[in-house]
């Protein structure tokens, strides 16, 4: 079949990115002729340019598929996307992001019904759902969520077909085989992008309120690229150097390897996501499956997560909730809140180095229920079940 992915390039570090990614590989092993309609794909680092405008998406040296790149803008995607579908002939378009990314869509299956199945991976990550998109998500043919709340809100929103498959760490790439503590510093690790959402400025002022002087955050976040917050100035602020930032490369093009960012996760004893909303939890499963101690916001996929979790590690930052972009909810945390967590999980590891083992191995369990590799099984059998999905024209009468 031709199916076509749309979403954040493929070669960039983000969750997006890597979901697009990784269902690309999946179909180009399935024998699919496959190609990718993508946005941010930075046509100055990814030098892959093709005569036709195109570029070809490359892994380990192997030519996967063509991308074509595109401008996500409202008022073009639609024109842009449909010239893409001309040349492309998909009968399968797989969309990845959240709802108000990808339901431009529509505009184009309302008008040719039968020119493809529309499958929808829905990264949801505040609620409730704006009700101005109703009508635009109504065409998707069968939508995937990646939490449960998710899911239900999504049900009671749309007449379309939902299921609930989160999404995981490739844990052939993030695992753990040592759990020696190192009981002379306490090592945290935040991984999040420099944008308010993630609430870093939060981080960083938590930490350095810190009464321990061996304790050592490392925050890992795209300081090289454009971000909302100038981070050498809140670290100067905040930090009380307890806070480093990265003294590699980090991007959202590039950045640490694998290997050297799983090895960071290893050698660190908490890891930290105080972001405003989820949608995956990607990271924060990342690092858990490296035996950190997770800490996080209870909101979307991040707080689905945590209550995964034995009631001993309840580890939930107290928030406030606010209205934020599309008029969903967020959560905002009490920076003193995670002080104090971050301080009574010291003192275990200090005090109950059995416990706090017990802890870490417990946060592995939990990484494990996630997997890209049941991601991408489920998606398999949705594609299927998608070809025997029949459109129905409804024509109202007035």
């Amino acid at each position: 079949m031709n199916i076509l992915t749309v979403g954040a390039s493929p070669y960039l570090l983000t969750k997006s990115s890597k979901i697009n990614r990784d269902i690309l590989l999946s179909l180009k092993e399935d024998g699919h002729n496959i190609a990718s309609a993508v946005w941010h794909n930075d046509i100055t680092w990814f030098m892959n340019n093709q005569d036709d405008g195109t570029s070809m998406f490359e892994d380990n040296r192997k030519k996967i598929c063509s991308l074509y790149p595109f401008i996500d803008l409202k008022e073009r995607s639609s024109p842009q996307m449909y010239e893409i579908m001309k040349k492309f002939q998909p009968d399968i378009v797989i969309t990845i992001g959240d709802y108000d990314e990808i339901d431009f869509i529509y505009s184009i299956k309302a008008l040719y019904p039968d020119l493809f199945k529309w499958v929808a991976v829905l990264t949801i990550d505040a609620l409730p759902i704006n009700d101005n998109h109703k009508q635009a998500l109504e065409y998707i043919d069968i939508a995937i969520v990646t939490t449960k709340k998710a899911k239900e809100a999504f049900e009671k929103f749309c007449d379309v077909t939902c299921y609930c498959v989160p999404y995981g760490p490739d844990h052939e790439k993030f695992f753990s085989n040592n759990l020696t503590i190192e009981q002379n510093k306490f090592k945290i690790v935040c991984c999040s992008k420099n944008s308010q959402t993630s609430n870093l400025s939060s981080v960083i002022r938590a930490v350095g309120d810190l009464d321990i002087e061996n304790v050592e955050c490392y925050l890992h976040t795209n300081l090289y690229d454009q971000g909302d917050y100038d981070l050498y100035l809140l670290v100067d602020r905040y930090g009380k150097n307890k806070v480093k930032l990265p003294e590699k490369f980090v991007g959202l093009n590039d950045g640490l390897s694998e290997e050297e960012l799983r090895n960071r996760f290893i050698s660190s004893d908490v890891v930290i996501d105080a972001s405003v909303r989820s949608g995956t939890g990607l990271t924060l499963l990342e690092a858990m499956a490296c035996g950190c101690v997770p800490v996080a916001t209870n909101v979307g996929a991040i707080g689905e997560i945590m209550d995964l979790l034995p009631g001993y590690m309840e580890a939930h930052i107290n928030s406030n909730t606010y209205v934020g972009k599309n008029e969903e909810e967020y959560e905002i945390i009490s920076t003193k809140d995670l002080t104090n967590i971050l301080y009574n999980i010291y003192s275990i590891k200090r005090n109950n180095v059995d416990l706090f083992k017990d802890m870490k191995k417990q946060s592995i369990i939990v990484a494990e229920k996630f997997s890209n590799k049941i991601f991408l099984g489920k998606l398999k059998e949705i594609i299927e079940i998608s070809k025997d999905i029949k459109n129905v024209l409804l024509v109202k009468s007035f």
